[in-house]
């Protein structure tokens, strides 16, 4: 039997509106040093930075009455990396949490011979909102952690108010061949699963600061330092190493399955907004319109002037587009700042 794409076409569909390009009025970036801490969740050292909240004798802070906002970050990335996104929303009176997923940034890697699950990172995340007890967050995820965002409202959707998507409607489907391959990758890769080192090692702080500042060079300086004490771990004979897990240089075990997510989008019960660079590749995804089409309601689609790495780029445009549905994160006066 030949192997039929996963987004083979369906019937015929309206075409969604065009993309909101109007720029926000961004929020003003604000210096506001987030806690950066580790708890233990699931058995398993979790990373977690936490953006304003009222102090605590120990651990995170007290998230109050406040509104939270939760950041997932993409692949190969770290909480760190929503610096100047989360600060500005903490600094207009939200509590914004933002975890390392698993293998990243502060987050234990997976143990010998285990590997990196999609639904492990969909666990993790439900630990933490155990563990704040949380409800009715807002939910942003931006790539990968777009995919888990989506995903995890579907799942949970008393806990989630609103969601916001950044180039996050899932990757690129994969083929019913393309996914005899991964496995097989996956196979060959777990002879030597860390083989791949990520990047090379580099002598000191200031080194990865300069290496990120490169790689990013709009994002403010506060944001290059968090995310360089977080990226890498000294290594025991000088220099440091990076952080991140050499693992999810493989292949994952299991594809991404296009047909399945679409399941969750139809389950979807809270407000979707969606955000995609229009420099870079995501608006050119093909199907993205009919994964659009699945949700049940969603609110606005707005391409930014940027790449694929708009919380890098235009980190207080996303803040606002963030705010602007729930005005509750704006101060009293919300004539002071325009959110568009």
């Amino acid at each position: 039997m030949t192997a039929q794409p996963a987004d083979r076409p369906g019937p015929p569909e309206a075409p969604p509106p065009p993309f909101e390009t109007d720029l926000p009025a961004p929020l003003p970036l604000v210096d506001l040093e987030p806690w950066d801490g580790v708890l233990e969740l699931r058995g398993r050292d979790q990373g977690l930075l936490v953006w304003g909240g009222a102090p605590a004798a120990e651990g995170p802070p007290s998230l109050g009455d406040r509104p939270v906002i939760v950041l997932l970050h993409g692949f190969l990335d770290q909480a760190g990396s929503w610096h100047d996104t989360a600060a500005a929303l903490a600094g207009h009176g939200a509590v914004v949490l933002a975890p390392d997923h698993r293998g990243h940034g502060r987050s234990a890697w997976a143990g010998p011979g285990q590997h990196y699950a999609f639904a492990d990172y969909l666990a993790d995340l439900d630990a933490i909102f155990d563990h704040f007890d949380l409800r009715g967050a807002v939910l942003v995820g931006h790539s990968m952690g777009g995919t888990m965002a989506a995903l995890y409202a579907s799942l949970r959707p008393a806990r989630v108010d609103a969601l916001l998507l950044v180039d996050g409607l899932g990757p690129p489907a994969l083929s019913d061949e393309d996914a005899y391959d991964t496995l097989l990758s996956f196979l060959d890769d777990q002879r030597a699963p860390r083989a791949q080192a990520i990047g090379r090692p580099l002598p000191d702080l200031a080194a990865v600061e300069a290496r990120l500042r490169a790689i990013h060079p709009l994002r403010s300086a506060a944001a290059i330092q968090l995310m360089a004490r977080r990226a890498v771990v000294p290594e025991p004979t000088g220099g440091h190493r990076w952080s991140a897990d050499p693992m999810h240089k493989t292949r994952s075990a299991v594809a991404f399955d296009l047909r399945r997510f679409r399941v969750h989008l139809q389950r979807l019960r809270c407000p979707v907004r969606l955000v995609v660079g229009e420099t870079g590749w995501y608006p050119q995804l093909p199907g993205l319109g009919r994964r659009e089409a699945e949700l049940p309601r969603w609110v606005g689609r707005h391409a930014l002037p940027c790449s694929h790495h708009v919380p890098a780029e235009l980190p207080g445009a996303l803040a606002a587009l963030i705010a602007r549905d729930w005005r509750r994160l704006i101060p009293p006066d919300p004539a002071e700042i325009s959110v568009g």
